[in-house]
Order: C-alpha cells, then sequence, then structure tokens
C-alpha cells in the first residue's frame, strides 16, 4: 500500500501551488490499471489480501487522477500571461547566445 500512497505526499504541493506539474499523469495511470487488474484477480480468487490493497491503491489513484485534472493548467497559458517569462529564460540559457552575440 505504500507503494500506491508514495505520489500522495506531492499532493499537498499540488493542491497549495495549484500546479499539477509534479504529478506524472503516465505513473498515476499505470498505478490505476495496476491497482484495478490485481483487484479484479483478488476478487476473483476471494483473496482479501491480495484484493484489498490494491483497491486501495487504486483507490489512492483515481483522487490522483482527480486532483491532475483539477489543477490542469491550460495549454496556452504561458503565452498569454505577460508574468510568466519562462520563455525568454529558456532562450537566454541557450548554448547559442555565444554564437549570435559574438
Amino acid at each position: 500500500m505504500l507503494y500506491y500512497a508514495a505520489p500522495m505526499s506531492t499532493l499537498y504541493q499540488v493542491i497549495r501551488t495549484k500546479n499539477n506539474a509534479s504529478l506524472s499523469l503516465r505513473l498515476v495511470l499505470a498505478n490505476l490499471v495496476n491497482g484495478s487488474l490485481w483487484l479484479v484477480y483478488g476478487t476473483a480468487r476471494k483473496d482479501l489480501v491480495i484484493a484489498f490493497p490494491n483497491g486501495v491503491g487504486a483507490a489512492f489513484a483515481l483522487v490522483q487522477i482527480c486532483i491532475f485534472f483539477r489543477y490542469r493548467r491550460n495549454r496556452g497559458e504561458h503565452l498569454s500571461d505577460p508574468g510568466n517569462d519562462s520563455f525568454g529564460k529558456v532562450a537566454s540559457t541557450s548554448s547559442l547566445d555565444g554564437l549570435v552575440s559574438a
């Protein structure tokens, strides 16, 4: 269960900053699929030792997916936000700057 709960530690940061950049959607989806499949297997075998922790893990993954999409940023937000100069920072740290100014 600790495996499924580990990404939950970043949820505080995501909620506080309202930015989902620290959550990996691929990892969360993989956890959801993994937990769900093991839950189905454990339920089919009537084995609570397998079904219960993986059901909890699948529930954790669902919570993470909901939070991921709740705090999703718009794709064009960095272009329309005048206070966000991340593009300028990337361009100014480029190794081509020395060639252009020479």
